[in-house]
């Protein structure tokens, strides 16, 4: 299901599109899963949460992608670096 869910996410740009859908697809899966061990219940409530989060995020959503994305740092590298300690659990002993 994690394959699935991330070949829905799109790059465009500096933008990212399917994530809402992803993240409901891979919840869905979840209540698949309740209800096919049988918790019924469960399954139900997520069901009702995964609809109630879609529908009344929508406009929050939808806010967020009229908003004009700032070009400021469009990249962030990091290099890490290990202590002496860390590095010298890292090597072979001879």
């Amino acid at each position: 299901m994690t394959l699935l869910a991330g070949g829905v996410i799109f790059r465009e740009g500096l933008s990212v599109r399917g994530l809402n859908t992803a993240a409901t697809l891979w919840a869905t899966a979840a209540v698949g899963t309740l209800a096919g061990f049988g918790f019924l219940m469960q399954a139900g409530v997520g069901a009702l949460a995964i609809m109630a989060a879609n529908v009344l995020l929508r406009p929050v959503v939808q806010r967020i992608n009229r908003r004009p994305i700032e070009r400021g740092v469009s990249a962030v590298s990091w290099k890490v670096v290990p202590t002496d300690a860390e590095e010298q659990t890292m090597l072979p002993e001879a």
